[in-house]
């Protein structure tokens, strides 16, 4: 009998302390930055002072910062997650991520996914192209973020974050979802496809070797994307693709084309704490 009495209070516990429910958190909000830097004349760009108290609310309203793989989990139906998770996400790998933003979530035991432009680091073939003009991190600082467990690095292209000619007429456009205009001749459908997947393949290459991170999800420059481009950042080896449509990961969420909710400069607590709660809430 006292066995039995045993049984049944341990069965008891076990309900009691599950989550509610017992099926976890049904939503996982994506906060997307690009650079924290007051001096910065980005629409996108927050100051320091705004950045450092949006973590501290965050922390305060009970959230804890989650992986990559951890949103993964999550869409394959594992509910074993922090009660409110979330995954803060800054885009391009600007310099000011490393000088404003690591210290900030090293001191508040926060981490965050980095999307960069693999080919904007210095010794790059395209560090004429970002890290001069625009100040993007180099590889030691990525590497020191992803060493003290701050930062999680992902793909954002090796070098498709600008602006070609592309189509008849050649107007800039998007090189990863646009054709490219050749010597006069539109690039085929042959040609592009190989292109395109050469650039995703070298920024995963270029990762690994670098950091030793899969870079295993990517994010559309721009939040542009085709179903071509769907089909190759697939066959590039990205799992999970982070779009700027807004909204929240939910269990029925598509792994290809994920929401994220920007955060811009002059929000409230208020709204700010509302890019984190499901609509209505």
């Amino acid at each position: 009998m006292k066995l039995r009495h045993l049984l049944v209070a341990i069965v008891l516990c076990l309900t009691a302390c599950s989550p509610a429910g017992g099926g976890g958190p049904d939503h996982i909000p994506v906060l997307m930055y690009h650079s924290v830097d007051e001096t910065s004349r980005s629409p996108a760009s927050v100051s320091i002072e705004e950045f450092t108290w949006q973590m501290e609310a965050l922390l305060a309203a009970g959230f804890t910062a989650v992986k990559v793989a951890d949103v993964e989990r999550f869409l394959k139906g594992d509910r074993d997650l922090p009660p409110h998770p979330v995954l803060i996400t800054f885009d391009d790998g600007y310099r000011s991520v490393y000088v404003n933003v690591f210290p900030v979530l090293q001191r508040l035991g926060l981490r965050a996914a980095l999307f960069i432009i693999a080919g904007g680091r210095p010794g790059e073939e395209l560090e004429w192209f970002h890290h001069a003009a625009s100040g993007h991190m180099s590889w030691d600082e990525l590497a020191v973020m992803v060493t003290a467990g701050v930062a999680e690095v992902h793909s954002h292209t090796y070098g498709l974050h600008r602006l070609l000619p592309v189509g008849d007429e050649g107007e800039p456009g998007n090189p990863l979802t646009g054709r490219l205009l050749l010597d006069g001749r539109v690039e085929t459908e042959a040609e592009y496809s190989a292109r395109v997947l050469e650039d995703l393949l070298r920024s995963r290459t270029v990762i690994r070797a670098r950091l030793g991170e899969e870079a295993l999800a990517f994010a559309f420059p721009w939040g542009e994307y085709t179903p071509e481009v769907v089909a190759l950042v697939q066959e590039a080896g990205h799992k999970l693709l982070f779009t700027t449509e807004e909204g929240m990961i939910t269990a029925a969420s598509d792994p290809l084309a994920l929401p994220r909710r920007a955060v811009y400069p002059g929000m409230s607590r208020n709204v700010f704490l509302s890019l984190l709660r499901p609509p209505g809430d």
